[in-house]
């Protein structure tokens, strides 16, 4: 099973590359507890998180955020530990998706053991160890914070093209609003719409269902 990440773009880095022009490395922030904690060697499938105002059929829940979950096209293996600091720990993400523009993710996430992430003993003390600060202590430079109380719906629009890669950042949220109170664009989490796994990877899909599903169990806390 793939674990879907519901995470915030915070931008990208080119990656240099000669042979493949134009790709980059994309930073996200994980900010919704992955329904089983994911560590070195799972498979993860980004969404993207951006703002939207809810669906006028489904009010949202008062004083929370409320989101519109955009498939990134970023799927893939984690295949190490890039960095732990204080709270927060990113991982490495391979892209699978040879068409995309984005080759690597890094994707951070709040440091929670066996809640957020599965870290075992020996690579926590090495990456102790191999970043024991010999002078003064490593001061925390951020925090990400959870938001599994957040309003999400579920947007079925996915990148496509090899020359045009989907980029979230030129949504137009009127229009995804739009698309909400139609049944074409997204799914509200509060009124417990199902979401049916993708089947096109050849693993069954990913497991977006069941996160959405927490997220709406977390409401009725």
């Amino acid at each position: 099973m793939t674990a879907a990440i519901l995470a915030k773009e915070r931008g990208g880095t080119p990656t240099g590359t000669p042979a493949r022009p134009g790709t980059v490395i994309t930073h996200y922030d994980a900010v919704v507890t992955p329904r089983a904690p994911i560590g070195v060697g799972d498979r993860v499938h980004i969404y993207a998180l951006i703002p939207t105002r809810h669906s006028s059929t489904q009010a949202p829940r008062s004083n929370t955020p409320a989101y519109t979950a955009y498939d990134t096209g970023i799927a893939g293996t984690i295949l190490k530990i890039r960095v732990m600091e204080g709270s927060t720990i990113e991982f490495i993400v391979r892209n699978e998706n040879e068409w995309s523009r984005t080759t690597y993710a890094y994707l951070a996430i709040q440091d929670i053991q066996n809640t957020t992430v599965r870290v075992d003993v020996w690579t926590r003390l090495w990456h102790a160890i191999n970043h024991f600060p010999l002078l003064s202590p490593i001061t925390e430079t951020r925090r990400i914070p959870l938001e599994n109380n957040a309003t999400i719906y579920r947007s079925r629009a996915r990148p496509q093209s090899n020359d045009e890669p989907f980029r979230f950042s030129q949504l137009d949220n009127e229009e995804s609003d739009d698309d909400e109170e139609n049944g074409e664009g997204g799914r509200n989490t509060a009124g417990g719409d199902e979401y049916e796994g993708n089947e096109s990877d050849g693993e069954g899909g990913d497991d977006l269902a069941e996160v959405l599903e927490g997220q709406r169990r977390n409401a009725g806390r």
